[in-house]
């Protein structure tokens, strides 16, 4: 589902862009605290993050109900037509690094379910299921970052700008949404586990 950006949504010769915003937030504010809903799968969902995407703005819902654990197969059916590239790296994650798994609830209410990926003790990535997509959470250095940023879309680099500060770098919240996507979220992967 796509919704206007609030540039195109008003005009700013009738409308000043603060009041756009203003509405946009107060929608938004509406949509975050005033919709649940059940699907069929029973698993509770409600939207909980916008993304900007090539001047529109897209919803995406998690799966939220922390009562009913989901299998490997229910998160990757959540994730519909992404779910394939899902499996896709879950299998390049166990090859290429004997990637042990875990699903789990992690970091609070808000973020849903997931596949925890782990080489040994050390923690690579939690993969959340999305509607139609899925998200890749990961820490990754500066100076990973800055050995793999050159071959890197200008999508990735953008997701990088916007990490959550930790230490010598941050964590990511890498949305895949398309094959395109995979080859970087591999890279960022890579970095993370082989440059420290």
């Amino acid at each position: 589902m796509y919704i206007e950006s609030p540039q195109s949504a008003c005009s700013t010769n009738a409308v000043s862009i603060p009041l756009c915003l203003l509405a946009f937030c107060i929608a938004l504010m509406y949509i975050l605290i005033g919709i649940q809903f059940t699907d069929k799968t029973n698993y509770v969902i409600i939207i909980i993050d916008f993304t900007h995407i090539g001047g529109t703005w897209k919803m995406y819902e998690r799966m939220l109900n922390k009562q009913i654990e989901p299998s490997f197969e229910d998160l990757l059916a959540f994730s519909g037509e992404c779910g394939m590239l899902w499996n896709g790296l879950d299998e390049w994650l166990k090859s290429e690094y004997s990637a042990q798994t875990k699903i789990r609830f992690p970091y609070g209410k808000d973020y849903g379910w997931s596949v925890k990926y782990s080489k040994g003790s050390k923690h690579i990535c939690d993969v959340f299921a999305e509607k139609g997509a899925f998200n890749i959470f990961l820490k990754i250095s500066d100076k990973a970052f800055v050995a793999i940023q050159e071959c890197l879309s200008d999508y990735s680099k953008e997701i990088y700008a916007d990490k959550y500060p930790c230490g010598d770098g941050g964590w990511i919240s890498y949305r895949v949404t398309s094959e395109q996507h995979i080859d970087d979220a591999k890279k960022f992967i890579d970095a993370k586990v082989k440059i420290r």
